[in-house]
């Protein structure tokens, strides 16, 4: 009787070409599959697709509830993935919250644009899992055969971009593979690359804005804004290289080069008898949730002989909302150290007054797309009176961004804002600028 061998043969089998934990097909059953059913389409001259899906929010559900709450929820994804497509179709997970469906056969696009529609709406209905409501959504990437590639690394790469690029549009849609996605990637992988390079040599600076007390009508502190003057494409501003910084991870090792740069710019203006300047630095959602914030903030102001009360670190609203907890702990952390802590970009996120009210935090700073059309739009000027009066009832200091008028100053000041930042008094400076506009005060 071989029966016992022959089904551990058979289990052996199934393992090498499933994935363990959801029963799919794995990465190396995919790609066989996939390029038979190429093969199927070709002789058919007919139609496939494949769709790349990653799962959003993901790796906070991992890291508040733990793996087995991760795990189950891939599960029920995966259960969700199958009930949505044909038998005759193919689902795969390649590796951690990424999956893969195979359209195959298929007469014409509308048939994929239905399936991925009902991905959508399948993948974003809450899931139960232990007591626990969670939800995720799923940013999906779609290339064609034949239009998009003819070979299944062709098509599996062109979907990776094309998902790559629902995430950047703001997660949670599809979007169907173009030549305009590739060229785009390319070049993040170009910036990604040189903006390592210019980590190590030099080619960043700190420019610094400041910041006018309206109280005492002088300038009480500096926001250190980071600039990349490449060597061939001249000054490049943050907001084309900060969003692939925080997709690629470089921002963790930018953000460290930005806080210390700051602390030395800071400790040298206080030898040179430049005193009671407060410098403001940005921390990215990334730096939010190392484990390893605190300690690199004390150890660099250490360092540079800087007091708690010298820095002020902004966090957005959004950022706080990745892992509210987490974004709880480290702010306390932060403000044990004397360092005062503001919300950057206040009005734009989506974060609650219930929660906002619970952060340890000394300052609200009002975006400037409120303050840009004060004169113009009666819904900003009232956005901007509410703001000053729900952060002064709540003991709170504001910062106006984007002070560019008269106008905007004056309204401000009428409604007791406590500082302003913008060109009416000075662009972000190089160091040297700054040190004789400070030194003249």
């Amino acid at each position: 009787d071989i029966s016992e061998r022959k089904a551990a043969e058979a289990h052996i089998e199934h393992l090498a070409h499933h994935d363990i934990l959801t029963g799919l097909h794995n990465r190396f059953s995919l790609e066989d599959r996939l390029e038979q059913a190429l093969a199927i389409a070709r002789r058919e001259k007919r139609q496939a697709a494949v769709l790349f899906i990653d799962l959003d929010n993901f790796k906070n559900i991992n890291d508040v509830l733990g793996h087995q709450a991760g795990d189950q929820l891939l599960i029920e994804v995966a259960r969700r993935l199958k009930d949505c497509v044909r038998e005759s179709d193919i689902v795969a997970r390649i590796g951690g919250d990424e999956f893969i469906v195979v359209l195959t056969s298929m007469g014409d696009t509308s048939h994929v644009v239905d399936i991925a529609e009902n991905i959508q709406k399948c993948i974003a209905a809450s899931y139960e899992i232990d007591g626990n409501e969670l939800s995720t959504s799923p940013s999906v990437g779609i290339s064609v055969f034949p239009n998009d590639g003819v070979t299944a690394d062709e098509l599996m790469r062109h979907a990776d971009v094309a998902m790559y690029h629902a995430k950047a549009q703001g997660r949670n849609s599809f979007y169907f593979y173009t030549e305009s996605m590739q060229v785009a990637a390319h070049q993040r992988l170009k910036i990604e690359h040189e903006l390592r390079v210019a980590l190590d040599s030099g080619h960043l600076e700190l420019r610094y804005q400041p910041q006018i007390c309206t109280r005492e009508s002088t300038f009480c502190s500096v926001e250190a804004l980071v600039r990349w003057n490449h060597p061939e494409q001249g000054m490049i501003m943050p907001e084309v290289f900060i969003p692939i910084a925080e997709d690629s991870g470089v921002i963790r090792e930018l953000g460290e080069w930005v806080f210390d740069e700051a602390c030395r710019q800071l400790a040298e203006w206080k030898k040179e008898g430049i005193e009671n300047i407060r410098i403001a630095i940005n921390l990215s959602v990334k730096q939010l949730q190392s484990v390893g914030l605190t300690e690199m903030v004390k150890s660099t102001m250490l360092n540079h002989r800087i007091e708690g009360s010298e820095i002020e670190l902004e966090i957005t609203e959004t950022a706080t909302m990745h892992d509210p907890e987490l974004a709880m702990r480290q702010l306390n952390a932060l403000r044990e150290l004397g360092i005062k802590l503001a919300i950057d970009d206040f009005g734009t996120g989506y974060s609650s007054l219930s929660y906002l009210k619970r952060l340890p935090i000394h300052t609200l700073k009002l975006d400037q797309s409120f303050v840009r059309d004060l004169e113009s739009d009666s819904n900003d000027a009232a956005i901007c009176r509410a703001t000053l009066a729900l952060a002064h009832n709540m003991g709170l200091k504001v910062v106006a961004e984007g002070v560019e008028t008269e106008h905007q100053r004056d309204f401000l000041i009428g409604h007791q804002c406590d500082y302003l930042q913008g060109f009416l008094y000075s662009e972000p400076l190089p160091a040297d600028e700054v040190r004789e506009l400070l030194g003249s005060c």
